[in-house]
């Protein structure tokens, strides 16, 4: 994969193809690649996108009647080497763009492995390339309908779970306190479990995840600052975080996640 920065800020689909379509037409045209060895003030008769910021000889690089630029680099000796340019895509860089393509061979395996990948996903939809956006889009409104539906239950069972830790829990000055590590709990279940403890009446410092461990503390309001509390623990473990006085999130190492429960129980208990 190559880059280049260019000076548009925000090119669309349009003309990133306009331009895959030019490069490549020069490609197949196959011009003369020509090198140019002259002093720095003949350099600036050519029509440089870049004027060379060198003392002494300068080496202008030229594709034959199109394009003339000041390097010192490897070039083909005709443009149809190159054999063809794909673009993969562009980000935002310094006020422009970058923009990241491939050519020749890559570009083939590129494309290779992009007819691979949508010939499996039709085999997996039982559909045509053509009848593909309308395959996914029926699959995300059917997932939309089921996850309307899981919400409300998941939700009650969540607040059942809430009541049955906060019965189990030690109480502190602020009411009772719920530690505890959950690797395998999703991270918007762990958020959403933090939120229902503190909703009745508890503290919530929850951690789930294996990997990489989130943190979600949840406290009734005008309680413990839990953005605080957390922040100080992220930051004396190496981990990131914080938030508003009722709810904070961030990340904590996994091998400290056991010292920070500790720590964080802790600070709850004593209020």
């Amino acid at each position: 994969e190559v880059t280049i920065d260019v000076d548009h800020a925000s090119p669309g689909t349009d003309l990133l193809r306009l331009v895959e379509d030019r490069a490549n037409q020069i490609v197949w045209e196959d011009r003369e690649v020509l090198t140019h060895v002259v002093s720095r003030d003949d350099a600036l008769r050519f029509p440089l996108r870049k004027p060379p910021d060198v003392e002494g000889p300068v080496r202008v690089v030229e594709v034959e009647g199109y394009d003339w630029s000041a390097c010192g680099g490897t070039h083909v000796r005709r443009s149809g080497q190159v054999g063809m340019i794909s673009i993969l895509g562009i980000e935002r860089y310094k006020g422009g763009t970058r923009v990241a393509f491939v050519t020749g061979a890559r570009a083939l395996r590129r494309l290779r492995g992009a007819g691979d990948l949508l010939r499996r996903v039709c085999l997996e939809f039982t559909a045509g390339e053509a009848d593909l956006p309308s395959a996914v889009e029926r699959l995300k409104e059917s997932h939309g309908r089921l996850d309307r539906r899981l919400k409300p239950l998941l939700r009650e069972s969540l607040e059942r779970e809430a009541a049955r830790l906060l019965a189990d829990a030690p109480r502190g000055p602020h009411g009772p306190v719920v530690a505890l590590h959950a690797p395998d709990r999703p991270a918007d279940e762990a958020g959403l479990l933090a939120g229902l403890i503190a909703e009745q009446g508890g503290t919530a410092l929850l951690v789930c995840g294996d990997e990489t461990p989130r943190a979600h503390f949840s406290a009734p309001t005008g309680t413990m600052s839990m953005g605080a509390l957390l922040g100080e623990i992220c930051k004396r473990h190496g981990g990131r975080g914080g938030g508003r006085p009722e709810s904070a999130q961030g990340t904590i190492p996994k091998d400290a996640v056991p010292q920070a429960l500790r720590e964080a129980r802790d600070a709850a208990m004593a209020g």
